[in-house]
């Protein structure tokens, strides 16, 4: 097989887009940086804000007010998903640090309503729809004490339907959902393999790169689903080429409402990337990493790059994007179907959150852009680049 060569150099080196995006920083009243993980149709966008000790979940409405959403008691709850008519799914803590985290569901401005699960250590949820149905998964134990996640959706109509491991496959991920009720994830055994949870409760793999050898590694991630039936992810391939050199491959990848591979782009041999949205049209937002070696102490550091792939063009580095100059972002958790965003980034090595809007002609006088790098000095805590998988979600890096 062929490698798929394209560094990041590529990326700023692509055409340049004709769209541009106004930054606006999540920031609690108090001063708090909230980090967002959902964004809806209006945008709408809930996620999480804490000072080190506590962290719970948040809405901040698409008119800019913020709204505490409280917990179970422990010390952190986390909103993750946002349907159109304001329905939010998350988790919560009911002690501190190492409690079990129980998913939940929020009808509109009502308390936060537990979702029983069978007994488990640990549980997130990762989609919600208009419908009411909650998506996500959860851990549990089997008899010789390893750690198995399986997945689940739940509605106070239809109750829990559980999507347990088969026969070689440690993890079933969860890691989204669509207001038709169908949810995408990822099954861990030797290979990672993509796949679609159907409505009616049967499973449609997703395919992966063709003409792979036998011996290969040929893996594949499932981390989001559109109304419109497209999912986003990744594909790789990994092992001892033809030539007898290692070839390891790694690509952004799209599939159709059919399961079918509808388009990918390469990624360097030396970069690692996913997609972790992706909206009704087809534009899809992630990340890109890559490690770079200074020459003299051969110490390596970790960078990674938000990456926007709109439908009718290739990836580009996302915060080359930003009307006023760029932003160090390096992720993106969110889009919708207007192409605002939810993305995070680092200042001065402190992470920031921020919700993107695509503007024309809008730039920020450069007083009011001085200002908001300023405020990214408070922001929440750095995060860290995600290792080659060995868990199965790009939604993974949003619980901790």
């Amino acid at each position: 097989m062929r490698s798929y060569l394209l560094a990041l150099a590529v990326l700023a080196a692509a055409p340049a887009q004709a769209i541009t995006f106004t930054a606006t920083m999540l920031q609690t009243p108090e001063g708090v940086a909230m980090q967002g993980f959902g964004i809806n149709n209006h945008g709408d966008v809930v996620g999480g804000s804490g000072d080190g000790s506590t962290y719970q979940a948040y809405l901040r409405t698409a008119a800019g007010s913020y709204q505490a959403l409280g917990g179970f008691g422990g010390t952190r709850s986390t909103a993750t998903a946002i349907a159109e008519n304001g329905i939010i799914a998350g988790q919560a803590r009911t002690g501190a640090t190492g409690a079990t985290s129980i998913p939940f569901i929020r009808f509109g401005e009502g308390p936060l309503t537990p979702i029983a699960l069978p007994a488990g250590e640990s549980a997130v949820a990762t989609g919600v729809n208009a419908a009411g149905i909650v998506a996500g998964r959860f851990n549990t134990r089997d008899a010789n004490n390893r750690i198995m996640t399986q997945g689940f959706r739940w509605s106070q109509a239809q109750g829990l339907e559980v999507l347990s491991s088969a026969a070689g496959v440690s993890s079933l991920a969860i890691n989204g959902l669509n207001d038709a009720g169908v949810a995408v994830g990822t099954a861990l055994g030797r290979a990672a393999s993509p796949f679609r949870w159907e409505a009616d409760g049967s499973v449609t793999l997703l395919e992966r790169l063709s003409g792979v050898p036998n011996d290969f590694y040929n893996d594949g991630y499932a981390n989001a689903i559109s109304d419109s039936g497209l999912t986003a992810g990744s594909v790789s391939a990994s092992g001892i080429g033809s030539d007898g050199g290692f070839v390891d491959t790694n690509l952004f990848a799209i599939w159709g409402s059919d399961g079918k591979l509808l388009r990918t782009a390469a990624i360097d041999t030396y970069f690692g990337g996913d997609l972790t949205a992706i909206n009704v049209f087809g534009d899809a937002v992630g990340s890109v990493a890559h490690t770079v070696f200074d020459p003299v102490t051969g110490i390596g550091t970790d960078e990674g790059h938000a990456v926007l792939w709109l439908a009718d063009k290739g990836p580009v580095d996302l915060g080359q994007l930003i009307a006023g100059g760029p932003l160090d972002l390096r992720g993106a958790f969110g889009i919708n179907d207007s192409r605002q965003i939810v993305a995070w980034g680092l200042a001065n090595g402190v992470r920031f959150d921020v919700l993107l809007t695509p503007v024309t002609d809008a730039v920020p006088e450069p007083s009011s852009w001085a200002l908001m790098i300023l405020g990214f000095g408070i922001a929440g805590a750095a995060s860290r680049r995600r290792p080659r998988r060995a868990a199965a979600s790009g939604h993974q890096a949003r619980f901790r």
